[in-house]
């Protein structure tokens, strides 16, 4: 019946992770031998400030309103004569979009040779890593490009016509904010 130096096995939020979910919801799995579980929640690391310390019988605990921040989460199981290892996860907490990325080139309401050019930007910035997407629509406002794109550049040929182009930068807990609208 002993679970001691066992490990409760999380599940989600994923380690190291980044939401903006309200509530968040905490999960593991069910330990073998346990009865109930001391769900935690510190600011910081393992040893920071407890906010939060719940005895739970299931294998999940939600939480509403936690301010933005990083904290630790924990696990530890127990049964009547027992308890288990805790096991911690880290998570931020980010309900901030980034800043709006800057359009570099091509200029506003440029006329370009229909030749191979590069949209370029400057991304967005926030405090957790940021990926960019590429959008451009034609002159009857219909999604010709919607691209992931890695760095702040982008090859293109759109071939005759009038484009409109906006570059969205997301950040990891999926907050996102898009550029200006600008013609070609």
């Amino acid at each position: 019946d002993s679970i001691n130096n066992l490990l409760p096995i999380l599940l989600s939020p994923p380690a190291s992770s980044f939401t903006a979910i309200d509530p968040v919801l905490f999960q593991w799995q069910a330990l073998n031998g346990a009865v109930d579980y001391r769900f935690e929640l510190r600011q910081g690391g393992q040893t920071g400030p407890l906010l939060q310390a719940q005895i739970v019988e299931g294998t999940q605990f939600s939480i509403s309103s936690i301010v933005e921040g990083t904290y630790t989460w924990g696990v530890q199981g127990h049964n009547a004569t027992s308890s288990s290892l805790f096991n911690y996860r880290s998570l931020t907490i980010d309900r901030t979009a980034p800043s709006a990325p800057l359009l570099l080139i091509p200029s506003i309401a440029a006329t370009i040779a229909n030749t191979a050019f590069s949209f370029q930007w400057q991304s967005g910035s926030d405090t957790s890593p940021t990926t960019d997407s590429l959008f451009v629509l034609d002159a009857n406002s219909i999604l010709v490009r919607a691209l992931p794109v890695s760095g702040n550049a982008w090859p293109d040929s759109l071939g005759s016509g009038s484009f409109q182009w906006y570059v969205r930068t997301t950040d990891a807990a999926g907050n996102g904010t898009s550029s200006t609208l600008r013609n070609l």
